[in-house]
């Protein structure tokens, strides 16, 4: 479909797809969008300035489903949010759903997984070319950020990361992040 699409639109179709897409709106080391965050229970539109948190490990959900990777994303998040309160590091991990997911299609997925998280529904922020992809292994989807407590853009998860990876990547991050502020604060 998208071929033919392209061939009546444009009179050609492009085949050249040699560069995986890079997320538009969140580079390392650079300051998070203030993106308007629309708060499931309550209809609150909050950014990540209105979170106190030293770390924020914010997951974005194009599509849901319990069995796949979103359900194993979910768990993950869990797991790191484990290790960081054992390490006393303050964070906190919020889900967000791309439009045109609205309160009650969560609500309705929240009843087949535990999702212990803030939730919040959002614009969709990926580039028309990260949209554009064709093959689902380079599709992010969900896509973990996660920010430092200036709200600076500490980690973003790489296309096609395997679960475990990610984990201890963003593990990794974090705790040399926060040791290094501790250091940091005592001279």
């Amino acid at each position: 479909m998208r071929q033919l699409v392209e061939k009546e639109l444009l009179g050609k179709i492009e085949y050249n797809f040699n560069d995986t897409p890079k997320s538009e709106a969140f580079k390392l080391n650079n300051p998070a969008p203030l993106i308007p965050l629309q708060e499931v229970l309550s209809d609150e539109i909050l950014n990540f300035n209105n979170f106190g948190e030293d770390y924020i490990l914010a997951t974005f959900f194009s599509s849901m489903c319990t069995t796949c990777k979103t359900g194993r994303r979910v768990t993950m998040m869990k797991d790191i949010e484990g290790e960081l309160d054992r390490n006393h590091i303050q964070s906190k991990s919020i889900l967000v759903f791309f439009r045109p997911f609205d309160k009650y299609d969560i609500e309705k997925w929240g009843k087949a997984i535990d999702m212990p998280f803030d939730q919040f529904i959002a614009d969709d922020l990926f580039s028309n070319e990260e949209r554009y992809v064709t093959d689902d292994s380079v599709v992010p989807d969900p896509f973990t950020v996660v920010l430092d407590k200036k709200r600076n853009v500490i980690f973003v998860e790489p296309v096609n990361e395997l679960e475990s990876d990610l984990a201890a990547a963003v593990l990794k991050i974090i705790k040399s992040q926060s040791q290094a502020s501790i250091k940091g604060g005592k001279t």
